[in-house]
């Protein structure tokens, strides 16, 4: 084992005398750093096989205890030691990219136990759990261009890794399944992809870019719908996309699917009435109308009014947030946004 701290600590020097930044992914979209988060590895992974690098994608397939990362958790790592996502804390962060390297070297997949019960004793996990991480060296560059390509479609996809044939496939997504090892084979591991989340807000006043601005922080990418021409310019000054309500009203199908939140923040509510049917039909993970319980309860009743069925309209949260009477803007707007990750990931659109 001081085999291992010898080479932990060659690796942590070599580290020090290179820039730690990365370099961008294909599109020029960021720069990953150490100590920047990343959920989704699969495009710097691709950007890497298509500079002629050899990788490795770690992924987190079971724990025993608890950890920092949910099952499913990834890291991808390349041949010269450059690194983007996190599975554990830093603790095995330098452990990991020497692992990576020498499943590479080898050519050989390996499923290796870190923490309680492992055989590296001198790499111990803080918080005293065991976590199974399944290394990968041999997924296709063909298999992440078709993982591209259905993200880029919005369609949601799973790899199933067969960790005893060292296999991976592209599958389709079944929705009731997770990220998970099934326990009639232990040796298989499906890990689910989903488009990234979307928000559609549609309304009037500050609260709107309050919104926007908050979502872009969390990385949701975020569509205005608005009847204010200086809102609407304001918008897209700010490099947001935007829409009419009346393109809303025609077509919400192309701006809205299953991993789409749409908030409506009208104060005239009068205005937010022409968009239910069409909203409800396109059947996005989260509609909320900004309101009163008062307003909310006028609400329902002129829906079933216009003849929108009871089902349909219990989809429509109201008031909306986690944080009750909301007055302010930017206030209300983080308590939505909080909502809308809440329910996002209790249907496992997050990791």
């Amino acid at each position: 084992m001081k085999t291992v701290l010898i080479l932990l600590k060659k690796h942590q020097q070599s580290s020090n005398n290179r820039n730690t930044l990365l370099p961008h992914t294909e599109g020029g979209e960021q720069s990953f750093h150490k100590y920047t988060f990343v959920e989704n590895v699969i495009p710097q992974l691709l950007s890497w096989q298509q500079q002629g690098l050899q990788t490795t994608l770690i992924t987190l397939v079971d724990r025993e205890g608890s950890s920092p990362r949910p099952i499913g958790a990834q890291m991808a790592i390349n041949e010269i030691g450059e690194s983007v996502g996190h599975i554990a804390t830093d603790c095995l962060h330098d452990a990991l990219i020497l692992e990576a390297q020498s499943v590479m070297s080898s050519n050989q997949n390996k499923l290796i136990r870190y923490g309680k019960g492992s055989p590296y004793i001198d790499l111990k996990l803080p918080c005293g759990s065991g976590l199974d991480l399944y290394f990968d060296q041999s997924i296709k560059l063909n298999q992440l261009e078709t993982m591209m390509e259905l993200s880029s479609k919005r369609k949601a996809y799973t790899l199933s890794i067969n960790m005893s044939e060292g296999t991976t496939k592209v599958t389709s997504l079944h929705k009731e399944q997770e990220n998970e090892r099934p326990t009639a084979d232990e040796m298989i591991m499906f890990r689910n992809y989903v488009p990234p989340l979307q928000l559609l807000i549609a309304g009037n006043g500050p609260a709107v870019m309050s919104m926007a601005n908050i979502a872009k922080d969390v990385e949701i990418k975020t569509k205005i719908c608005t009847t204010e021409d200086d809102l609407l310019k304001s918008a897209k000054l700010q490099g947001f996309k935007t829409l009419t309500t009346t393109e809303l009203t025609n077509k919400p199908d192309l701006f809205i699917d299953e991993f789409t939140a749409v908030v409506l923040l009208f104060h005239d509510h009068e205005k937010e009435l022409p968009l239910y049917k069409q909203l409800l039909e396109t059947s996005p993970f989260y509609i909320g109308a900004m309101g009163s319980k008062k307003t909310h309860y006028q609400r329902i009743a002129t829906l079933k009014s216009l003849g929108i069925k009871e089902d349909e309209i219990a989809k429509i949260k109201g008031p909306i947030g986690i944080i009750p009477v909301a007055k302010n803007p930017s206030l209300l707007a983080l308590s939505v946004i909080c909502e809308i990750m809440n329910e996002a990931q209790s249907k496992g659109y997050i990791c």
